[in-house]
């Protein structure tokens, strides 16, 4: 094989094409736009990219983002302080955004980004210092992010890119040697990236979701500066399942942010023959004693911490058996509440599974107890369950309540 390498200056980029020779079976047959061959290859398409049309929108239109999820492309025309809609299908201007200081396109768009996830495009509008929000549906601006030194969107704001899994927009104040970031649920400003880091007249801008990094480009000082997108934690598990007493078990919390969250549990909250990886949050091991083990879960990361309560609900290997005494009866209005708890044996938690308390009472899965003060009289036929790891038993009683006396 034989590598030859070309480069060709356009302005101040240099392409480099590879040209590399490799021995083919048999002769070569062109048709169309493919090369293809007689032999153990592949087809290799050729790029027939052509011009398909051209149309007419604003003045010095600046930029251009396209929505892909609702066919439309948003223009940036900077001389008209106006967007041109363009319908990507017919490639004509569908609509124009008007230009308003206050309520619509300010004075010199000159960058536009999409987030089609959110139903909204970030128009910069550089000689106001502020963004307009575009609902990409109704064609209309929303609200217009209003300049605020330090706190706001800066002066000249010239670039803007959309993280949409992160729901952020960053905006490069280019007077300011600032970066503003915007929560794109609300529309507000949440952070301004400044000092050494950023250097002097940032334009550019692109995030990168993969890696957590956002790229700005500084104008005059010929450098790129790398932000590192920082989230605090947010813990997303669901509850632990139960599990049987002696029986190995993994179970895995998670939480959101970045960089990625370390885990912890109080030493003494995690039951003997359990270990918990705080770097991937995985709690295993085997429970030897049944019982119901309360875990206070917190992640954190350096920009935060959260924190939740669980329980890890451990049973015997025998089912739940009721053994309580049938639920008194009560009165309306009665002085002392009324208290009553269910008893099986192995149970690690209750239920209802029809009929209803009378008003009044309340019941508590995680001890069975029937507590409160009847409201009204009658006769309330109930069907409890108590579960565990290995299955779960029913009862039925009927709860009476009297007049008061």
């Amino acid at each position: 094989m034989q590598r030859r390498i070309f480069w060709r200056a356009f302005g101040a980029v240099f392409v480099s094409v590879a040209l590399i020779s490799v021995p083919f079976y048999s002769a070569v047959a062109t048709s169309g736009s493919t090369v293809a061959t007689v032999g153990p290859h592949s087809v290799v398409p050729r790029d027939c990219s052509a011009l398909v049309s051209s149309f007419p929108v604003g003045r010095r239109p600046e930029a251009i983002a396209v929505d892909p999820v609702r066919n439309k492309a948003f223009v940036a025309n900077y001389y008209d302080g106006t967007v041109s809609v363009v319908d990507t299908v017919t490639n004509t201007v569908s609509a124009t955004i008007p230009h308003d200081v206050a309520t619509g396109i300010g004075n010199g768009p000159v960058a536009i980004a999409v987030d089609a996830a959110h139903k909204q495009a970030y128009v910069a509008n550089e000689k106001d210092g502020t963004v307009s929000v575009v609902d990409t549906v109704t064609n209309t601006v929303s609200t217009v992010i209003p300049y605020a030194a330090r706190t706001g969107i800066g002066q000249g704001p010239a670039g803007v890119a959309v993280d949409s899994a992160r729901s952020k927009a960053y905006v490069t104040n280019s007077v300011d040697g600032t970066v503003s970031v915007v929560d794109t649920l609300t529309n507000t400003v949440t952070t301004v990236i400044s000092g050494k880091g950023i250097g002097n007249r940032p334009i550019g801008v692109a995030v990168d979701p993969d890696h957590d990094q956002v790229y700005v480009t500084n104008t005059d000082d010929n450098t790129v500066s790398v932000i590192e997108v920082l989230t605090s934690p947010v813990i997303t598990s669901v509850a632990p399942p139960a599990v049987v007493v002696g029986d190995d078990f993994v179970f895995q919390f998670s939480a959101s942010g970045s960089p990625a969250a370390t885990f912890d549990i109080p030493v003494t909250q995690i039951p003997t023959g359990v270990t918990l990886n705080p770097a991937t949050g995985v709690l295993e091991g085997a429970v030897s004693k049944p019982g119901v083990y309360p875990l206070t879960v917190t992640a954190t990361n350096r920009c935060g911490t959260d924190t939740a309560s669980y329980s890890l609900w451990v049973s015997s290997r025998s089912l739940p058996v009721f053994t309580s005494a049938t639920p008194p009866d009560g009165y309306t209005n009665q002085t002392v509440p009324y208290s009553h708890r269910l008893e099986a044996g192995e149970a690690i938690r209750f239920g209802i599974l029809s009929g209803s308390l009378p008003p009044g009472l309340r019941f508590d899965i995680e001890t069975g107890t029937i507590s409160g003060k009847p409201l009204f009289e009658g006769s309330y036929p109930v069907e409890f369950v108590a579960y565990n790891a290995i299955g779960s038993a029913t009862i039925n009683y009927t709860i009476t309540i009297h007049p008061a006396d």
